[in-house]
């Protein structure tokens, strides 16, 4: 097995990772839990943010165990250089549904699938034989099934098992544009692969139906040393809740910590060969969604709930007039229906089998991975929230919660 279980016997400085989009929100969560393992980890971002990168993990995980370089152009170029040494790639670099780039879709399609493919086919040239790539929830069809449908796959998967979006739909929003894109640019590589790299080790992870919620990295102030909300990423929807006025909020329920989703993307890094293909064929897509999510079939109250929460247990910050009202925070009526808790169970249990967690929907404490519930996810990120608001106000800058949508939604 290359990948050695952490807690256990860590391989340390012997195995290298690159980390695509590693400034982001999820990238930085991942950084943070390599380095913490013992791995040597190149991190790529763009323009200032490679300093700003460098900076931000320059005193975690053992000296000399993080390096940050520049990819400028994901769609093209020669990546010899960044790429010698690597072991493996954790891909998480991706354009969002707010990204105005002023192109046409058919263009930004074009991006997306470029983008997406040619890094595979660097990594192919540098004979990097696994990549754990970050997809999205809304690759698959809406409402499920989140797996398989009882086929067995020895070729590319069926168009039946991607979300069956439309140009048209995708005309008209958005988010169905990007999942438009994603779509495309998965149905790509699955393709790639089996005409041309049929020996690399390609695992697909796709986060919940559909938000990552939860705190930013320790060092957050040194990745963004001056107000930039737009680096919260889908956690902005909780920092929206401490302004009183909020109008702004997901427009769907669903949710994981971005601490779990994070370790779900190393420990499939874990998974041997042999281990991955236990489903057969191309079966390595996941899903990462937590388990109290669908035992509690909460998505419909949960920004409700958070609320409440913060009430609670962050007093303080209603007494200053920063919450929002309870009772005017949308809900998700009929987020989840009972087979698409089914479909959603049974993809959790794949994931959990597939890293030797058995893992199921019920969330038991004592496994490998102990799921974050909601209660601590919403307190550690409003902590984490306002730490970096302090950090930036020592510095002389004004913060203050934008009446923007996060994301741009």
């Amino acid at each position: 097995m290359l990948f050695q279980n952490n807690k256990t016997k860590s391989k340390g400085p012997e195995i290298h990772i690159l980390v695509t989009g590693a400034s982001g929100f999820l990238g930085s969560h991942i950084v943070w839990q390599l380095l913490e393992a013992g791995y040597r980890v190149t991190g790529t971002a763009r323009g200032a943010k490679v300093g700003y990168l460098r900076d931000a993990f320059s005193e975690h995980g053992q000296p000399g165990n993080f390096s940050a370089v520049e990819l400028v152009d994901i769609s093209s170029g020669n990546f010899s250089e960044i790429l010698k040494d690597i072991d493996a790639i954790i891909h998480t670099a991706s354009y969002l549904p707010s990204r105005k780039t002023g192109m046409d879709l058919n263009s930004r399609i074009k991006l997306v699938c470029d983008g997406t493919l040619h890094l595979f086919q660097e990594a192919a040239k540098a004979d990097v034989k696994t990549v754990v790539f970050t997809s999205s929830m809304i690759n698959f069809p809406p409402g499920g099934p989140y797996g398989w449908d009882g086929q067995s796959y020895t070729a590319v998967i069926p168009l039946s098992n991607f979300n069956p979006v439309s140009p048209s739909d995708a005309s008209k929003s958005p988010w169905a544009a990007y999942a438009l894109e994603r779509t495309a640019s998965e149905e790509a590589v699955w393709e790639w692969k089996e005409k041309f790299c049929p020996g690399m080790d390609i695992i697909s992870s796709r986060f919940s139906p559909s938000w990552i919620y939860g705190p930013l990295i320790p060092s957050f102030p040194r990745l963004a040393p001056q107000p930039d909300y737009g680096a919260f990423s889908s956690t902005g929807f909780i920092y929206a809740l401490l302004r009183k006025d909020n109008p702004h909020y997901p427009p769907s329920g669903g949710w994981v910590d971005v601490r779990d989703v994070a370790q779900v993307h190393i420990d499939l890094l874990r998974t041997s060969r042999e281990e991955g293909d236990i489903h057969g064929g191309y079966k390595k897509r996941f899903i990462t969604i937590a388990p109290s999510a669908i035992v509690e079939n909460a998505s419909s109250t949960l920004f409700k709930r958070a609320v409440e929460i913060i009430a609670l247990e962050r007093s303080e910050l209603e007494k200053k007039g920063r919450l929002v009202d309870a009772n005017k925070v949308v809900e998700y009526p009929g987020t989840n229906t009972t087979q698409m808790n089914e479909y959603l169970a049974e993809a959790l249990e794949r994931l959990g089998t597939t890293l030797g967690t058995k893992e199921g929907a019920e969330g038991d404490k004592g496994t490998k991975l102990e799921w974050k519930l909601w209660k601590e996810t919403v307190l550690d990120t409003v902590d984490s929230l306002i730490s970096v608001e302090e950090a930036w106000k020592s510095k002389g800058w004004r913060v203050e919660v934008p009446d923007e949508k996060p994301m741009g939604l």
